[in-house]
């Protein structure tokens, strides 16, 4: 069922569709009024016939890949193949895009049209990827985008190449990395980041296992972030995340020096520095997750910057990540000035937290080391 919104806070219901292959149209019919709506599909049908059931749509927003050429396959790394493709509505009204001959594409094409006038497709901000029905209906067919707003992203998948599992939401960090947000555009977006544009195929990434099911990180990526032009407020949502992990390498460091049966006084000593903040923050960035070097280098180069303001001395990245923490919550009246610098840190602050949170691994002790301890 497709609800489509009308004048105030109501909404037509168009219960049945159904497509006619022979006017290539898509047919909605609002039973209970007795309306009729009808919307040109332009591209080339599938040869073999599509069934849409078959197929699950996503709707995205991307303030960068919204033109009709900006089509790629989906790589779901997990599983190292394609899942299905990501595009913008316009590239199922157009004919003037590179994959407007491509079967492949075609195919997908189609079933996202089909669900999309179906009503089947996962979205949660309301009627905001709708536009408000047109009256008095024309006779002629309508446009997809008279229907469905002009900046929405397809994601369209294929079920048969999907786990009995899946769940695109874990994918949210990976597509936001890559400039694709669910289900609503960013109002921040850095004028300093560069996304690079994919070629030919968008991969992914899922969250790791350990943090799936971690409610702040995903309203993080999905919410707060895309609201946040105060920058150090942004600093602050994203060093979250930081106390999140070190909570975690905390309890898990904590096991292994339990298991190995110290004396009181060297375990006094390693507990001691195990409470230490910045030391938490190293063992998490050298122990449990990979970072591109590349990044790191580039991250302290501006970190040390950034503390040369303070006459803070250079030192370990990680302690110069504690000491930009500590500014940004006791300095905030000097900060506040040096927002450009600041910008840079959280940019790449950003791409370092979810390098983290894709690759992160949990080092829990197992039943068999407390044995042999």
């Amino acid at each position: 069922m497709l609800k489509i919104p009308t004048d105030g806070n109501k909404h037509l219901e168009f219960q049945v569709f159904d497509f006619d292959n022979g006017q290539s149209t898509g047919n909605l019919r609002a039973n209970n009024l007795q309306l009729d709506l009808s919307i040109a599909y332009n591209l080339q049908l599938p040869t073999n016939g599509i069934n849409h059931d078959g197929y699950k749509v996503y709707i995205l927003y991307s303030n960068r890949f919204n033109k009709e050429n900006d089509i790629f396959q989906i790589i779901d790394k997990a599983q190292n193949k394609r899942i299905g493709w990501v595009y913008p509505i316009q590239s199922i009204i157009s004919l003037q895009h590179d994959q407007a001959q491509n079967k492949h594409f075609l195919n997908y094409s189609f079933a996202a049209f089909c669900n999309l006038l179906s009503g089947n497709f996962n979205i949660e901000n309301g009627f905001n990827h709708l536009k408000s029905a047109p009256f008095p209906f024309p006779d002629e067919p309508l446009q997809l985008n008279d229907v469905f707003s002009d900046d929405l992203i397809i994601a369209c998948l294929s079920k048969s190449t999907l786990p009995q599992d899946f769940d695109f939401e874990m994918y949210l960090l990976s597509l936001y990395e890559q400039g694709y947000y669910f289900n609503r555009k960013p109002n921040r977006v850095s004028v300093e980041k560069i996304i690079e544009r994919p070629k030919v195929t968008l991969s992914i990434y899922p969250i790791c296992q350990a943090l799936k099911d971690d409610f702040y990180i995903k309203e993080i990526f999905r919410n707060y972030l895309l609201d946040s032009s105060n920058e150090l407020f942004r600093f602050h949502l994203l060093y979250q995340i930081i106390e999140l992990f070190i909570d975690k390498i905390f309890d898990s460091e904590f096991q292994k020096l339990v298991v190995k049966n110290y004396q009181p006084r060297e375990f006094s000593e390693k507990i001691n520095r195990l409470s230490n903040e910045s030391h938490r923050i190293s063992v998490l960035f050298n122990q449990y997750t990979y970072i591109d070097r590349l990044l790191v280098y580039d991250f302290k180069v501006v970190l040390n910057d950034f503390l040369s303001h303070f006459q803070l001395k250079k030192g370990n990245i990680w302690e110069g990540l504690y000491k930009a923490r500590n500014i940004m919550v006791h300095k905030y009246r000097e900060a506040i000035e040096l927002r450009k610098p600041i910008v840079t840190i959280n940019d790449m602050f950003e791409e370092i937290i979810i390098e983290a949170i894709l690759s992160y691994k949990d080092k829990i002790v197992t039943d068999e080391e407390v044995e042999i301890a």
